[in-house]
């Protein structure tokens, strides 16, 4: 699994997160991706959202809601950062993990409290857990 370009629309309170499908034989229909919103250290309600059958080599556009109370202007003024966290999870047990173990993170810096990052297009990367 591997995490590409986060795209935020700020009006819309979307988040377009692109994944590819690094398996050999897996479909992406096995598993669900999780996100949540991180403001300033403070973390506020998870939610997610099952996946296609996104076959091995392929990738794939996911739109995410963000929580309605957020307010991106004012957390400029006031600094803040803001970062999405997202997971891909198992949706059933395997003989090597429980349902709901994730299998790959990210997190993206959508708003810097340095404002050095610009929100937009963000690159990402893979993060292996074990």
């Amino acid at each position: 699994m591997h995490f590409g370009e986060c795209q935020w629309n700020e009006r819309a309170k979307e988040v377009v997160v692109h994944l590819c499908n690094t398996y050999d034989f897996l479909s992406l229909s096995d598993f669900y991706l999780r996100w949540q919103v991180v403001v300033d250290g403070v973390e506020w309600s998870a939610d997610s959202l099952a996946l296609e059958a996104v076959m091995p080599d392929d990738s794939a556009q996911v739109a995410l809601k963000l929580p309605r109370a957020l307010k991106a202007q004012n957390l400029v003024k006031q600094g803040q950062e803001l970062l999405l966290n997202v997971d891909v999870c198992l949706k059933e047990s395997t003989s090597w993990a429980q349902a709901g173990h994730s299998v790959a993170a990210h997190q993206y810096t959508l708003l810097s409290a340095d404002r050095t990052q610009h929100p937009g297009k963000m690159k990402g990367k893979v993060d292996y857990q074990v």
